[in-house]
């Protein structure tokens, strides 16, 4: 396969393929692949056929490369991709049916469809060139594929399979999509003037920080909100570890040592120059770096890398001797330190989600203390962007609930924040029970604003859907301000609408069609898009019924199959 991509280089084929562009930074990624016992374990059925451990693991494959496509990283590898882990199950049977179609309808994809698949998606361009490189690929599959976090074994042949079934699919989704991609011109042209008619609006805006010095203190009702309000103010199960750092910063020298000894240094920071393409590193400025900057920087990046491979390599060593200690006790950990003239650091509690302050919120850190227990005082040595940490269990504090005293200044906060609130929305409601009856009388909005004594906005029109400016983000929920501005009629003004930060009434002015050399100069890009998205909605109609028919069941009273292989 390698050699039939090499002969397609060329950019020669035109399709449109819905994947995420990841850029891999192969030369500073470690491995971290874990390789554990998958089980026999009862996998569920479809199609009235039990799913067998070929299928199940095939499958599951290819989802770890959907969710490395989509998400940049693979799943469960960082916080926000670890809330996908609980769907990979229904993941892999989503596309155990989706492999299942391929086969019913005989798709198959050939070496030369495959091979331009890849070469074309970008995953594998230069940055410079925007060409394929063959060496990206190469580390690709040589250093990202046994990666997987997840004990999910990935070869190239695993890779391969991924991508024939993405081009079946796409056939799949042209064939059974293209009731929704049949768009006529007029249809289109109505569509794009429904979406980017703007709304002129005025807002009357009320605010809690406008209400804060009108709340009136009172014992009994702060007390009452402390109660109401125990499960917030809860202190979640915290742990205290002692630590041992080997800082990457005491192998420098020996970095410096080792980079003077590489004849083909300057050769390999061209390459990785190259490979990344000359507006990858910025500064701090986020401005793109000269070449001799860019490369100083390489050059840096790779001596940290070496000194923190060295570090670990002393960590290693040192938790090869903590381990041998028996019985297995946290205090190993000092006493060793001591032998060893290396300081112990201890933590304040922590919670899981917080972690400890000194530490700068490294994930794994958290993740292995929470694990730790007198039984198991010790983890694995742990890779952080300055160095190695060894820890060890010293206390676990369980979850209470701190006394109003202890946190009063806290709850007192609070509470002056809900009653402005309060007051702030019953203002709010107070105005629009006057708004009608005064813009009725001839006042304009502004005037009633001013009357009631209610901030007035005017702001920027803004389109049905699409695009939105900037400013509207950063004060109000756009999705909600869509829903109430297009739900009026040109000279009315909403019912109140509570936000977190108090609320508002709208005054519609004027609805403003789109404009006419916008709309031609962008239909036809519209008009490609539409179709795309109506295409995508067919088919996705179609597979959830083909779905069904599958009967997909769950293996009854099991638990659901791990992770690993």
């Amino acid at each position: 396969m390698f050699a039939t991509i090499r002969r397609h280089q060329n950019w020669l084929w035109a399709i449109i393929i819905g994947v995420v562009i990841v850029s891999f930074v192969i030369f500073f990624s470690p491995n971290a692949g874990l390789q554990a016992g998958f089980g026999r374990v009862p996998l569920g059925a479809m199609y009235g056929q039990s799913i067998s451990q070929e299928q199940w693991l095939n499958a599951r494959r290819e989802v770890e490369l959907n969710y490395l496509f989509r998400l940049g990283s693979w799943v469960g590898q960082d916080a926000y991709s670890r809330q996908f882990l609980d769907r990979i199950n229904d993941e892999v049977r989503r596309r155990l049916v989706l492999i299942h179609q391929l086969e019913a309808f005989h798709v198959e994809v050939g070496d030369d469809a495959t091979a331009k698949w890849i070469t074309e998606i970008g995953l594998f361009h230069d940055k410079g060139t925007k060409r394929f490189n063959p060496d990206i690929y190469a580390a690709f599959v040589q250093r990202v594929l046994p990666s997987n976090p997840n004990g999910i074994r990935l070869t190239e042949q695993d890779f391969e399979n991924y991508a024939r079934h993405e081009i079946g699919l796409m056939e799949l989704a042209s064939l059974f999509g293209m009731s929704g991609a049949l768009v006529t011109p007029r249809d289109a042209e109505a569509e794009y003037r429904y979406d980017h008619e703007q709304a002129v609006v005025e807002a009357g805006v009320v605010s809690t920080s406008n209400h804060l010095a009108g709340v009136v203190l009172d014992a009994a009702g702060l007390g009452q909100f402390y109660t109401n309000r125990l499960a917030v103010y809860r202190i979640p199960e915290r742990v205290q570890v002692s630590y041992v750092k080997f800082a990457a910063s005491n192998h420098l020298a020996q970095a410096d040592a080792q980079l003077a000894k590489q004849t083909n240094l300057a050769e390999r920071i061209e390459e990785v120059y190259q490979e990344q393409g000359t507006n990858f590193f910025h500064d701090a400025q986020d401005r793109p770096l000269p070449e001799a900057a860019a490369k100083a920087e390489i050059r840096q990046r790779l001596r940290k890398s070496l000194a923190l491979q060295d570090a670990l390599k002393e960590a290693n060593e040192f938790a090869t001797r903590l381990f041998k200690l028996s019985p297995a006790q946290a205090e190993n950990l000092d006493r060793l330190a001591r032998t060893n003239r290396l300081t112990v650091h201890v933590t304040e509690p922590f919670t899981a989600t917080d972690g400890p302050r000194e530490i700068n919120g490294l994930e794994t850190f958290n993740q292995a203390a929470f694990g730790l227990s007198l039984e198991e005082p010790f983890a694995a040595p742990i890779k952080g962007e300055d160095g190695i940490y060894l820890i060890a269990f010293r206390k676990r504090l369980p979850s209470q609930i701190p006394t109003l005293d202890s946190i009063r200044d806290r709850v007192t906060a609070d509470y002056r924040r809900f009653k402005a609130l309060q007051l702030a929305r019953a203002a709010g409601q107070r105005f629009y029970e006057t708004v009608t009856n005064r813009l009725a009388h001839g006042q304009s909005f502004r005037a009633v604003c001013a009357t009631a004594g209610i901030q007035w906005r005017r702001l920027p029109p803004f389109p049905r859907r699409g695009s939105d400016p900037p400013e509207l983000d950063q004060e109000f929920d756009v999705r909600e301000l869509r829903s109430v501005a297009f739900g009026l009629r040109p000279g009315k003004a909403s019912s109140f609408t509570p936000t977190p930060q108090g609320g508002f009434v709208l005054y519609l002015d004027k609805f403003v069609p789109t404009d006419p050399a916008t709309m031609k100069a962008e239909l036809p890009e519209y008009v490609a898009s539409l179709r795309k998205a109506r295409l995508s909605d067919a088919f996705d109609e179609w597979f959830q019924h083909q779905y069904s028919l599958a009967h997909v069941t769950k293996p009854a009273g099991q638990s659901e199959p791990a992770a690993a292989e």
